[in-house]
């Protein structure tokens, strides 16, 4: 009988070490290595699937002794064998080497990499990946656990470590707490050059992308910005006086009012007429500027 067996997370101990096997089959030429009798069949002979990474497989002495007398061998054993993956330790090298390269689709070339920790348990041969996909959100003073994983016969079987990355990066932050929906005036940003761990999300590099753009969030003092963070101003806000041209026919009329919310160019939102106090709605056409197209007795 062979069998399969998974190892337990304490560890399970045989009575006999396990052997390494490279590739998914076992063959003679492998229970050669342990049982010199068997170097009598052909080297290539399938003995059966080998176990999966993290997995052991066993032959027992009745299945030795059948598989033997199968190819003429008089062969008698009251021992197991037992067979594993080849693993290997996973190296500080492979993770700086991959990490960089994951690093190059982000276009850091230039960043220093310390590998604090990583997981410790053998993993199969393979390539060792640590995708960009996985880069991690969040770093305390320049320090995270980045997920990776090793391929081995088109299956993935994770790894991770603990870096420590800092690049060089040039952007712009707040210098004052900025509430969303502000306005960005020049005095509430700075540039700055930092060495940092580094992001997906691209930092504005230019003093001229933030001021006079508008906060979408809330930014604390010292955050970078990202295109993200700010959008256009609204060409009218909210409480503003604009001037609105009120067209019917051939004639047309100006009159102020009060806009009741804020809105940007071919909106339509809500004025309040600062003479008759009546609510219409118009269309912005510019900064401080809207257009009702027909007249309408309730403005």
């Amino acid at each position: 009988m062979i069998t399969t067996m998974i190892w337990m997370a304490a560890g399970l101990a045989l009575s006999s070490p396990c052997h390494a096997v490279d590739g998914d089959r076992i063959t003679a030429a492998d229970l050669a290595k342990v049982l010199p009798e068997f170097a009598a069949v052909a080297p290539e002979t399938v003995i059966g699937y080998a176990p999966q990474p993290g997995s052991y497989r066993t032959f027992e002495p009745a299945e030795l002794t059948r598989f033997a007398a199968a190819h003429g061998l008089d062969f008698h054993t009251l021992s197991m064998v037992c067979f594993e993956p080849v693993l290997v330790d996973l190296e500080p090298s492979q993770i700086l080497a991959s990490i960089r390269e994951s690093l190059k689709t982000i276009a850091i070339t230039d960043a220093d990499i310390e590998v604090v920790e990583h997981s410790k348990f053998r993993i199969p041969p393979g390539r060792i990946s640590f995708p960009i996909d996985s880069l991690p959100g969040y770093a305390a003073a320049n320090t995270a656990i980045w997920n990776g994983y090793v391929e081995h016969e088109n299956r993935h079987y994770p790894v991770w470590a603990r870096v420590r990355i800092a690049a060089p990066q040039t952007r712009v932050v707040a210098v004052n707490n900025l509430r969303a929906g502000q306005r960005v005036e020049s005095a509430d940003v700075r540039l700055e050059t930092a060495r940092v761990f580094p992001s997906r999300v691209v930092s504005l590099k230019s003093l001229s992308d933030c001021a006079g753009m508008m906060t979408r969030r809330y930014i604390a003092t010292g955050a970078p910005f990202t295109a993200a963070d700010v959008t256009e101003p609204y060409d009218v806000d909210r409480g503003e006086t604009v001037m609105v041209e009120v067209q019917s026919g051939g004639a047309v009329l100006t009159l102020e009012a009060e806009a009741q919310a804020s809105g940007r160019r071919d909106q339509s939102i809500p004025f309040k007429n600062s003479t008759s106090g009546k609510i219409f709605h118009a269309k912005i056409t510019g900064k401080g500027r809207a257009l009702v197209e027909s007249h309408s007795p309730g403005i």
